[in-house]
């Protein structure tokens, strides 16, 4: 006669039976399900993967494969683990995988399998597609150096999941580049192109592109050179002070301009000074011009993009020369001493022409007259020649 604790085993064992049947046969149309947390490039992270219903019995093998962009599956051999959940059953168990990997932008996109594999050949699978957000390099592509009015065209892409968001500003600049430029942002490629039309010098500097991705944000940036013909600048101009004539000429200009003087072909003596300064030029020349009188010096600047040319006129400094060489406190005494030495000449020169009226009004006296007299000296016809006595 069967025990109690026969009868309880028999039912147990015919209670296995039963469910994994049951479980064997929907094994074939139940999937494992395959949990997904966000997914970052460059955070490590874990995929798990729990075989469908409650099992029993030998553990099932969990096989995990992904599969990129046109590419064959590939069992990955990476970090997995296998779990084992008790259930409330005596009998059966939770079983579930584990793949810890560490996401980058190659793996966005992919196919991830999961397979589960029971006895008697029965799998049942799983696929998922992974999402990762990541952020690639920034890269401006467009030609940074344009002659002046010509236009400006930079674009500025990246690659990025989800799509990023790109912003065009100019380095030192408080205005606003959209109130001038025009700039085309495509989300579905991750790019924006910068156009500005007919450019000036002032457009000259620094461009930054910043791509903004959830919380990371990236920059990049391009110098932009705006090429121009050079231009003399209204200060340049020639002095002549004694024999030394001194010339500056400045120009600005980019690239960088190259000052001649066609002036020095003429003398061997001469000096030359030159500093820069960002895109302008100052030259100045020193000549001895002894015999040669100039009153305009040419001035010849240019660079790649061609070449300018004015003619400098010449300004006469006598006063200042001697200024420098004695000081101006005695300037000013020699101008004082003339112009006093010009007064007294003057008063004396009124005053004597005054005497000399003076004198042509006076008629002598009586007694002037008792003492006076006239002597012939020497008769002619032609003339009397009269003299007042010695006696």
């Amino acid at each position: 006669m069967a025990t109690r604790e026969t009868v309880c085993r028999h039912h147990r064992i015919r209670m296995f039976v039963l469910i994994w049947g049951i479980l064997l046969s929907s094994g074939l149309t139940q999937k494992p399900s395959v949990m997904i947390p966000p997914l970052t490039e460059g955070q490590p992270t874990t995929l798990t993967c729990t075989a469908p219903g409650l099992c029993s019995g030998s553990d099932p093998k969990f096989t995990w494969t992904w599969r990129g962009a046109g590419e064959k599956d590939s069992q990955i051999t990476g970090n997995i683990t296998a779990l084992k959940t008790e259930d409330l059953t005596a009998v059966t168990q939770r079983h579930s995988s584990t793949l810890t990997f560490n996401p980058s932008a190659e793996h966005h996109n992919n196919n991830v399998t999961c397979e589960v594999s029971f006895k008697n050949n029965i799998t049942a699978e799983e696929t998922v597609t992974l999402n990762v957000t990541y952020l690639k390099k920034l890269v401006i592509t467009g030609v940074t150096t344009v002659k002046d009015g010509d236009d400006l065209n930079l674009t500025c892409s990246v690659e990025s999941f989800p799509p990023s968001v790109i912003t065009w500003t100019k380095h030192g600049s408080i205005r606003n580049l959209t109130k001038e430029t025009k700039i085309i942002l495509d989300n579905n490629t991750g790019t924006a192109t910068l156009t500005i039309r007919n450019v000036t010098v002032d457009y000259s500097g620094l461009y930054v592109c910043k791509a903004k991705l959830q919380i990371p944000t990236l920059s990049t940036h391009a110098e932009v050179n705006v090429t121009f013909l050079p231009r003399i600048f209204s200060t340049s101009g020639c002095v002549v002070q004694s024999e030394v004539l001194t010339c500056v000429c400045i120009s600005e200009g980019f690239p960088l301009p190259t000052i001649k003087w066609p002036l020095l072909d003429a003398h061997t003596e001469y000096s030359v000074t030159t500093n820069f300064s960002n895109h302008a030029v100052n030259l100045s020349i020193t000549v001895t011009l002894k015999d040669r009188n100039y009153t305009t010096v040419e001035c010849i600047s240019s660079n790649d993009i061609g070449e300018v040319k004015e003619n400098l006129n010449v300004t006469r400094k006598v006063l200042k020369q001697y200024a420098d060489q004695h000081g101006p406190c005695e300037v000013l005494l020699w101008i004082g001493v003339a112009a006093v030495s010009l007064i007294v000449n003057v008063i004396c020169i009124i005053l004597m022409m005054f005497l000399w009226h003076s004198r042509k009004k006076v008629k002598p006296n009586q007694e002037d007259r008792t003492y006076m007299s006239i002597k012939k000296t020497e008769v002619s016809s032609d003339y009397d020649v009269i003299a007042q006595p010695l006696n």
